[in-house]
């Protein structure tokens, strides 16, 4: 999962450059997701199964990560994602310039305290 996260830190720094701010948010939150679960993962945290589907819902992902130091920064990148997804207006400007080094802060914290 590390190098999905990875990938998507990057999709979203492109996408913050041609002034896609939302669909930045969106992938800037799937960077931290993504660093997340492979966090998790080699905690030996089992990821939820449901309906035979494997994968960490958004508000469960959110719960596990919360007392992590960079908890807060997970709950924003979420929220942003959530405004990027859901909400009829968009992502500002200042809010991913914001967003986007939570993101990059998680990524790359996990990948240097990777262990699997």
């Amino acid at each position: 999962m590390i190098s999905k996260a990875q990938e998507n830190l990057e999709c979203a720094e492109v996408l913050m450059g041609w002034k896609y701010y939302d669909a930045a948010a969106n992938r800037a939150y799937y960077a931290a997701y993504h660093a997340g679960w492979h966090f998790l993962v080699g905690k030996n945290i089992p990821v939820p199964s449901k309906n035979g589907r494997t994968y960490w819902p958004h508000d469960r992902i959110l719960t596990a990560l919360e007392d992590l130091d960079w908890g807060e920064e997970f709950d924003y990148l979420q929220q942003q994602r959530v405004k990027a997804d859901y909400r009829a207006d968009k992502v500002t400007q200042s809010a991913i310039e914001s967003a986007l080094p939570h993101a990059r802060r998680i990524v790359e914290w996990v990948s240097a305290n990777d262990r699997i």
